[in-house]
């Protein structure tokens, strides 16, 4: 799903599970941010110390499921622990109509937020 998007915004997509694109998160992490906005790093858990470091990280998820849980943040809470202690807010974008919080720094939003027009606009 996060490549569709990416590509349907003419982005540009990256995904950590090529071996290629692991060895440069290694390698040189900010080059996997060069390219044609929005820039998708797909399985960026993945990328080791080196990406974590090298840039700074809001991680979002997106689950094409129109009810989310606790348990559907676990990979992002991974993620957030790995970046400690960075500041880090981790989002899930879902099918659902409403904004969850799930703890400090966890929110699950609809996905249709992403085209609403921002309050006073």
């Amino acid at each position: 799903m996060a490549k569709d998007v990416c590509t349907a915004r003419n982005g540009t997509y990256r995904s950590l599970d090529e071996p290629g694109w692991r060895q440069v998160a290694k390698d040189d992490p900010v080059a996997l941010l060069r390219g044609s906005p929005p820039v998708v790093i797909d399985e960026f858990q993945l990328g080791g110390n080196e990406l974590l470091r090298a840039v700074k990280v809001v991680a979002i998820e997106v689950k094409a499921a129109s009810v989310v849980a606790g348990g559907d943040v676990e990979g992002l809470r991974r993620v957030a622990a790995r970046l400690t202690p960075t500041p880090v807010h981790c989002a899930l974008l879902y099918l659902g109509n409403d904004v969850l919080p799930f703890g400090p720094g966890f929110t699950a939003f609809p996905l249709s937020a992403l085209w609403a027009a921002a309050p006073g606009s």
